[in-house]
């Protein structure tokens, strides 16, 4: 079932166009990522389905609603991490969870970024990749049906890296997001995505798509897949 729909999409701002004709149906469970260099209008198409943004022309669809009329939470993780400096790590991500009558899982999350220690911590007490992992956390508490996340991993420790990649795509597919990654990083484009939606440079239009789940049947995946075949196939073709 298409759960969000993008249908002729032209959208530009000031007399600069960022997209034009754009088409793009996403299934509900289904895992996406947009890949593309810096400034083609990745961030820009996300905030259609966010409501932030409106088109000019055409539409974007949450089912049977238009994006900017959807009533139902969306979670969404910034670039910026805008964490509440007055509150703790747990805190800031409960605020969110409160948003959805749903607390039972924060302490969960917080551990699946790895953070269980530091509960306690304010903002400035934080390096750059704990806010970020706060950030993280923050947006998968919302419970959301739908996540958006703008460079999700930038600025986290390589050491937390893989064990991010496997928490974070095995926890969407065990409870049927959706999900809409931005990445420029190959190895958790490939990793998270069950298909990667390559843009072109502005105006912005899909320069390919590589069904990364095409070939495999499982939903979950760990630390083998990197360095597999398959991996390397997929990333040969997202460098061509």
């Amino acid at each position: 079932m298409v759960q969000i729909d993008f249908k002729d999409v032209f959208l530009s701002f000031g007399n600069s166009p960022i997209v034009e004709n754009f088409n793009l149906s996403i299934k509900k469970g289904e895992i996406i990522t947009f890949f593309g260099p810096s400034g083609c209008g990745k961030s820009s198409i996300m905030k259609l389905v966010l409501g932030i943004n409106s088109p000019d022309s055409g539409s974007v669809k949450i089912g049977d609603q238009s994006a900017g009329q959807y009533k139902n939470a969306v979670a969404y993780v910034p670039q910026d991490n805008e964490l509440l400096p007055w509150l703790s790590i747990r805190d800031n991500v409960k605020m969110w969870a409160q948003k959805t009558n749903n607390l039972r899982s924060v302490d969960q999350i917080i551990e699946m970024v790895g953070l269980q220690n530091d509960t306690h911590k304010l903002p400035n007490m934080l390096s750059g990749g704990m806010a970020r992992r706060t950030t993280l956390a923050r947006g998968l508490a919302t419970q959301s049906d739908i996540l958006c996340l703008d460079e999700a991993m930038v600025g986290i420790e390589k050491t937390m890296r893989y064990a991010l990649l496997i928490n974070i795509r095995n926890h969407i597919k065990k409870l049927h997001k959706t999900a809409i990654f931005i990445s420029h990083d190959y190895e958790e484009t490939i990793f998270l995505s069950d298909r990667i939606i390559v843009f072109t440079p502005p105006p912005t239009s899909i320069a390919k798509e590589i069904n990364v789940a095409a070939n495999t049947d499982n939903s979950e995946r760990d630390n083998t897949f990197i360095g597999s075949i398959f991996f390397k196939d997929i990333y040969s073709q997202l460098l061509s």
